[in-house]
């Protein structure tokens, strides 16, 4: 994946962005839309959140268990769910809203035992292009541009590059986003030019943002004093 590919929602506008989801959820027609999408801006693929099933959410442990494969399902390859494309299994933790969300939302279903997440009407895995329709619908509201990258993708951009801004922590991303090569995650590293000041806060747990943080907007550019050695290099030569 090259940083030019890289397309994520305004972290500053992040707040917006999940009262936006918080309304899809609390309305009874968009609720299974709603929760998709947040698990999207949890780091989930469109993939992953269709195929996510019921056995592998943890509600007490706040956690959702993303894998390949159901090995349950082997024997039969027609049913065989795989919803990661390259990757590895990984463990995602979850906020209290949205398991708790998620807890109601299978509560109130006619089929309580699909072994899907988040099954539609018939208990079978929703489509991943409804999906996606929605997450679409949500962003142009909120302002994205309509074009070709608004897309529900963008939740997981926007995940990494969350993390990213307020952890400085690659290793943290990689793990989160389930990437089998640490190349794959420093592509984020490379989009992330200006940091906002919320997320410099949480960076340095400071209460307030002094004036020598707002200065900080490459802060996360890996090897600064690298691409110096090579441009003096360059000019020599």
């Amino acid at each position: 994946m090259a940083s030019e590919d890289i397309k994520w929602f305004p972290l500053d506008r992040i707040e917006a962005l999940e009262r936006q989801l918080s309304d899809l959820v609390h309305m009874p027609k968009s609720t299974r839309d709603g929760i998709g999408c947040m698990l999207g801006l949890n780091g989930l693929r469109v993939s992953e959140v269709c195929h996510a099933l019921s056995k592998h959410f943890q509600p007490l442990n706040r956690s959702l268990y993303v894998c390949p494969c159901d090995p349950d399902m082997k024997r039969n390859p027609k049913q065989l769910c795989k919803p990661l494309k390259h990757g590895v299994a990984r463990t995602i933790r979850l906020d209290q809203t949205l398991v708790d969300a998620i807890v109601a939302y299978r509560a109130s279903i006619t089929h309580k035992q699909s072994k899907w997440l988040l099954p539609n009407r018939s208990g079978e895995s929703i489509k991943g292009q409804l999906l996606s329709a929605k997450a679409r619908s949500v962003l142009l509201e909120l302002g994205m541009m309509d074009d070709p990258s608004t897309r529900f993708h963008m939740f997981r951009h926007t995940c990494a590059m969350r993390i990213l801004a307020e952890t400085n922590d690659v290793l943290l991303v990689k793990k989160h986003l389930g990437h089998s090569n640490v190349q794959t995650t420093l592509a984020y590293v490379d989009c992330l030019k200006e940091v906002p000041t919320a997320c410099l806060a949480k960076l340095y747990k400071a209460p307030k943002i002094t004036l020598e943080m707002e200065r900080q907007l490459n802060l996360f550019d890996p090897f600064p004093e690298a691409e110096k050695i090579e441009h003096s290099l360059a000019e020599v030569g």
